[in-house]
């Protein structure tokens, strides 16, 4: 992705615009496997 950032700065201005509004992690390129840990209380109850 960062190629294709180098070539096309209108893109790379678009992302930066999302991730400001949107925060980091927003875009998540195709075959990226980049997850951010989610807080969570492990319940057992099913209707939560």
């Amino acid at each position: 992705m960062n190629a294709l950032l180098e070539r096309d700065p209108n893109l790379k201005t678009a992302l930066q615009q999302i991730e400001k509004q949107f925060g980091e992690g927003s875009i998540m390129p195709l075959g990226a496997d980049q997850r951010g840990r989610i807080a969570g209380i492990p319940t057992g109850s099913l209707s939560l």
